[in-house]
């Protein structure tokens, strides 16, 4: 009856196993196996590509909102800058027409006191009873 018996195939004669222990029992893929698995890793890099590219597509994207922003910030900070620069300009104009004002008012001011002192001069009156080398005036 043992002679009939096929013997035991042991785990040895139906996988391969690694050499270190404990050992690891394992079979290698089929042929349809391996092109299945190297399809589906192509795929999957693929994909990976793709999202690659769409992410640096929408990095793209915002370097330049970012870059359009910092246009935008620059271009309010120059208005911003010739309308401090207008507005100094216009203190400088009015300050200017206000010395040219205190000026003129200054030369009227001494225009009108020139005038007094020309008109005391002549106003005074000279008494014609005494000569003029006896009161100290010119000869």
């Amino acid at each position: 009856k043992a002679q009939e018996e096929p013997p035991a195939k042991l785990l040895d004669d139906l996988f391969r196993k690694t050499k270190a222990a404990p050992c690891i029992y394992w079979l290698p893929l089929t042929e349809s196996q391996i092109v299945q698995k190297e399809a589906e890793q192509a795929e999957r890099a693929k994909e990976r590509e793709k999202r690659r590219k769409e992410r640096e597509e929408e990095e793209q994207k915002e370097r330049e909102k970012e870059a359009e922003r910092e246009r935008n910030r620059q271009l309010e900070r120059e208005k911003r800058r010739e309308h401090s620069r207008e507005r100094e300009r216009d203190r400088e104009r009015e300050r200017d027409r206000g010395d040219r004002e205190r000026e003129r008012e200054r030369d009227r001011d001494r225009g009108r006191e020139r005038d007094r002192r020309d008109t005391k001069r002549h106003s005074r009156s000279r008494s014609r009873s005494t000569p003029v080398r006896d009161r100290g005036g010119r000869r």
